[in-house]
């Protein structure tokens, strides 16, 4: 499976961090989705998706990557303790 970063205003693929490429092959394969997401909001990429591309397999499978601030700690859902 590949993981790339599609730009979702002209559906270009990432190919390096200043390029974009419309072909897929070309495209910088990410290995997991959360290592693409973090590069999306570490690099302020959007509006982006991440897709999934199985090989040999006639579909992707495409993740919307939403440009947002930050939680807090304290209020992040994750931090909460349940008692």
């Amino acid at each position: 499976m590949k993981v790339l970063i599609q730009n979702l205003d002209n559906f270009l693929y990432l190919e390096s961090p200043d390029r974009w490429s419309s072909e897929i092959n070309n495209a910088f394969d990410f290995g997991n989705s959360d290592e693409a997401i973090s590069f999306c909001t570490r690099h302020h990429i959007a509006p982006v998706q991440v897709v999934l591309q199985w090989e040999g397999m006639p579909y992707s499978l495409s993740i919307p990557v939403v440009a947002g601030q930050q939680m807090d700690a304290e209020k992040s859902p994750r931090s909460r303790k349940h008692g």
